[in-house]
């Protein structure tokens, strides 16, 4: 288990490393969106929890015939302080709860929630009925008159002397015009719902929330580590062939460039020497020259392929590889081998001319350089529905198993000695790749019975 951590950690610090400005990006969006949506989900859960007590303050604030039941509800919900005896105290010629517990005939069917508290204000905002109510007792001997409570619900806490400790209200000040049997008016009224439950309900709701949201954020630092690490590897991956491509290149270049200075130093050791006696240094010297030519023609068009290559489709007829066939039954014939080509199912079709044959020209050439004296290619394009197949066969040494996989990869060569000696790259066919994948085909290669190779190409028209 300790070298379990301990290549963690490595690995860890590594990706840090490396990937530090991703993972920061990642870990901060990530950190943002479990702020905003724990805000969102708390604002929900108080809202839903608060829905009923709000909307009945709010409906207080709408009836003048509940006004003065809450009210007299306020004068008398329990005894008076300090007092016993029968109620003397009415609003608008109402009688107020008696101690007996009998509701008066304006109460009618109206239910006050038993944690419903109302404390009434006269026009200088001072407590009407502190006697009657020890919620209103607290507030006129501890706290003072709010005018942001005026028609706006708020919560607000509340420590009685009774009480062991504050209790929480979801609170409301409604004005009024009121009258006692007294003859004071009544300005404002103060309804209070207690919501101690509502409020413990609450802050374990909004623990679990918030536990919940920090178990998933400090998940999210491992998903940042592992899409910032993810993030770079097809950068990482395109760094690794951009230096090995270049390393390739100059091995390559290496060597023609060699020859040719040993070859310009033996001409230069024989300075009387004719043309006819040094043939074989400048013959040898031009035949570099060709390769790296070819090496850096090559290497120009997979530079530009790779900015981007510009897929430009045009309608051609059989005529256009019927042209194409000529010329290679031609050079075929210069290099004593044999060709054929046909056009199956052909009338028109929608191409790139210019990439297709050199699609073509690569397989072709590639072909022509490793069958033997007795070489014969054949070259197939049929259209099958929507797609154009292209079919390139030889009768070549073949290509073990082993290479089928890698033929296709920047300089790479099935065997070293013998393709340099033909002047091979192992750039063709991965030029072939990109072409091919630019127009949206497949390419594929197996053995050719009784010998030699077969490459298959579908494009998609």
């Amino acid at each position: 288990m300790k070298n379990f951590f301990e290549r963690f950690w490595v690995g860890m610090k590594r990706i840090f490393r490396s990937d530090a400005r991703n993972f920061l990006h990642f870990f901060l969006a990530f950190t943002g969106i479990f702020l905003i949506l724990a805000a969102i989900m708390l604002s929900i859960l108080r809202f839903g929890m608060y829905r009923s007590t709000d909307q009945t303050l709010m409906s207080f604030s709408k009836s003048q015939d509940k006004q003065i039941q809450l009210a007299n509800f306020g004068l008398r919900q329990f005894s008076p302080l300090g007092g016993s005896g029968e109620a003397t105290t009415y609003v608008n010629g109402s009688r107020a709860f008696g101690n007996d517990g009998a509701s008066p005939g304006n109460q009618g069917s109206a239910i006050f929630n038993p944690n419903t508290y109302v404390v009434l204000y006269d026009g200088s905002k001072k407590v009407l009925n502190a006697h009657s109510d020890y919620v209103a007792d607290a507030i006129a001997s501890n706290y003072s008159f709010n005018d942001a409570l005026i028609n706006h619900i708020s919560l607000t806490t509340i420590k009685a002397e009774n009480e062991p400790q504050p209790n929480v209200y979801r609170t409301l000040v409604i004005p009024v015009n009121l009258t006692l049997s007294t003859g004071e008016k009544i300005s404002y009224m103060q309804v209070l719902i207690s919501v101690d439950q509502i409020q413990s309900s609450l802050a374990s709701t909004s623990q679990t929330i918030i536990w919940t949201i920090v178990a998933f954020w400090l998940l999210s630092l491992f998903v940042a580590i592992y899409l910032s690490h993810w993030s770079m590897r097809p950068l990482q991956l395109a760094l690794d062939r951009q230096k090995a491509f270049v390393s390739n290149a100059s091995h390559e270049l290496r060597t023609p460039l060699a020859i040719l200075q040993n070859r310009l130093q033996l001409l230069f050791q024989n300075p009387t020497a004719t043309i006819i006696d040094e043939s074989e240094n400048i013959s040898a010297s031009l035949n570099e020259v060709r390769n790296m030519r070819l090496l850096t023609t090559n290497l120009l068009d997979l530079a530009r392929q790779d900015q981007g290559m510009k897929v430009e489709y045009e309608e051609v007829t059989e005529a256009f590889f019927v042209e194409i066939f000529t010329n290679y039954k031609m050079l075929a014939e210069d290099a004593e081998k044999s060709f054929r080509g046909s056009v199956v199912n052909l009338e028109t079709v929608k191409i790139d001319p210019d990439l297709t044959k050199q699609l073509l020209t690569i397989f072709f050439d590639n072909a022509l350089k490793y069958t033997g004296d007795d070489g014969q290619i054949e070259m197939t394009v049929k259209k099958t529905g929507q797609t154009l197949e292209l079919t390139i066969a030889d009768n070549g040494a073949g290509i073990p198993d082993a290479d089928k996989k890698k033929i296709f990869d920047r300089f790479y060569r099935v065997n070293e000695a013998r393709t340099r000696g033909k002047g091979g790259l192992g750039l063709g066919l991965s030029l072939a790749q990109l072409i091919v994948s630019k127009l949206k085909g497949k390419i594929s290669v197996s053995d050719n019975n009784p010998h030699g190779t077969i490459f298959s190409i579908k494009l998609k028209l």
